[in-house]
C-alpha cells in the first residue's frame, strides 16, 4: 500500500527539480511545496476515514519530498566559495538531521494509526518552514536588488567575496 505514495512522491520530485533546474529557481518551488505537504498533514489529522489519511499521504508527498531536495540544492547554489559551502552544507544537513530525534517524541506507537499529535505538529512546522523559505528568499532578492544597483551605478567591485560578490547573483 506504500508503493504508490512513493511513487507519486518520486515522480513529484523529478518534475519540480527538472522544472526548478529549467527556470533556475528553487525558492518558490520550495516555498509552493509547503502547500500539499501542510495540505497533506492536515487531511490525515481532520478524517478519522482511513482512506482520506491514505489519499493525505498522497497529496503529502506532493511538496514535501521536493523540499528537501530543493533545499539543498539552493543552499549549494548559493553559498561560495568552496570553504563556505564546506560548512553550510553539513550544517543544513545536521539541521535537517534532527527530525530523527523529535520524530519518536511526535509519533509514539500508542497513537497509531493515526498519529493526530505528530501530524498536527508536523503541519504546523511546515508552514512555519515555507514562512521562514520566504523570508530567506526575500532577503536574497534584496541582496541581488542591491547588487544590481551597485553595478547599475559603475562598481565593478564592492569589496566583499565569495557569494556577497558583484561577481555572484543568488539563485532565487
Amino acid at each position: 500500500m506504500t508503493t504508490p505514495v512513493y511513487v507519486v512522491g518520486c515522480i513529484s520530485l523529478i518534475v519540480q527539480l527538472c522544472y526548478s533546474d529549467k527556470v533556475k529557481k528553487r525558492g518558490v518551488f520550495i516555498i509552493s511545496c509547503g502547500v500539499p505537504g501542510s495540505v497533506g498533514y492536515l487531511i490525515c489529522v481532520g478524517s478519522s476515514n482511513p482512506g482520506a489519511g491514505y489519499a493525505g499521504m498522497f497529496v503529502l508527498v506532493l511538496g514535501l519530498y521536493p523540499i528537501s531536495t530543493l533545499a539543498v540544492i539552493w543552499i549549494t547554489n548559493n553559498l561560495s566559495p568552496d570553504s563556505k559551502r564546506a560548512v553550510g552544507m553539513p550544517f543544513a544537513y545536521s539541521i535537517a538531521n534532527l527530525s530523527n530525534l523529535v520524530s519518536s517524541q511526535l509519533y509514539p506507537s500508542q497513537q497509531g494509526p493515526r498519529y493526530v499529535q505528530g501530524n498536527a505538529v508536523s503541519a504546523g512546522l511546515t508552514v512555519v518552514a515555507g514562512f521562514l523559505y520566504d523570508a530567506c528568499w526575500v532577503l536574497l532578492r534584496r541582496r541581488n536588488m542591491k547588487k544590481a544597483k551597485l553595478i547599475a551605478e559603475g562598481a565593478t567591485n564592492n569589496g566583499l567575496e565569495g557569494d556577497q560578490s558583484l561577481d555572484s547573483m543568488y539563485v532565487l
